[in-house]
C-alpha cells in the first residue's frame, strides 16, 4: 500500500483521509504557530491549546447568540420636524407603528408621503445605532462577527442628511 492510500493517522483506512504523509507534524506545527509559540513538543499541550481554542470559540458563540437576541428585541423610532408623523420600526427596520396627528391634513398627498418615508428612514437609521451600540456591547465592534453585523444594519438603513430645504 502507497503512503497516500494511509488513513489520517498513518493507519490504513483510518477513516477520512484529511491530509497525506506528515500531516501529524503539520498539525501540531500549525497548532504552535497559531499563537506565536513554536511547534508543539507534546500531546498535553496540544490538547491544552485545543481545549483553550474550543473555549474561546463556545464563549463567542455564547455571545453571538445574546447578540441576536438583544437585536431581535430592538426598535427604531424617529418623528418629523413638527411631531405630526412619528414611526416605531422592529428590528428588521419594519415598521412596526405610525402615528400620524390632525397637523398632517396640512400636507398634499405627495408632501405627506414623503414625509413619512423620511421619518421610516430615520427610524431604521435609530436602529441601526442601536444595534451598532449592542455590537459593542456583546461580541465586539472589532470583531468579524461585529463589523458584519454593523455593516450589515449600516449597508440597509444608512443615516439619512436631513431635508430641511423643503
Amino acid at each position: 500500500m502507497a503512503a497516500s492510500d494511509a488513513g489520517w493517522w498513518g493507519h490504513p483506512g483510518g477513516g477520512r483521509r484529511v491530509a497525506g504523509p506528515g500531516a501529524w507534524r503539520w498539525l501540531v506545527s500549525l497548532t504552535g504557530d497559531i499563537d506565536g509559540s513554536g511547534a508543539v513538543n507534546d500531546i498535553d499541550a496540544a490538547e491544552e491549546w485545543l481545549d483553550a481554542w474550543v473555549g474561546q470559540v463556545n464563549a463567542q458563540a455564547a455571545r453571538s447568540v445574546e447578540l441576536s437576541r438583544r437585536v431581535a428585541a430592538l426598535t427604531g423610532s424617529a418623528e418629523g420636524r413638527d411631531g405630526a408623523i412619528r414611526v416605531t420600526v422592529g428590528s428588521a427596520g419594519q415598521v412596526e407603528r405610525l402615528e400620524l396627528d390632525d397637523r398632517v391634513h396640512e400636507l398634499t398627498g405627495p408632501r405627506l408621503a414623503e414625509e413619512i418615508v423620511s421619518v421610516i428612514r430615520r427610524a431604521q437609521a435609530d436602529l441601526s445605532g442601536r444595534v451598532a451600540e449592542q455590537v459593542r456591547d456583546t461580541v465586539g465592534a472589532d470583531t468579524e462577527t461585529g463589523r458584519a453585523v454593523i455593516h450589515s444594519f449600516d449597508t440597509r438603513f444608512p443615516v439619512v442628511e436631513d431635508e430641511e430645504e423643503r
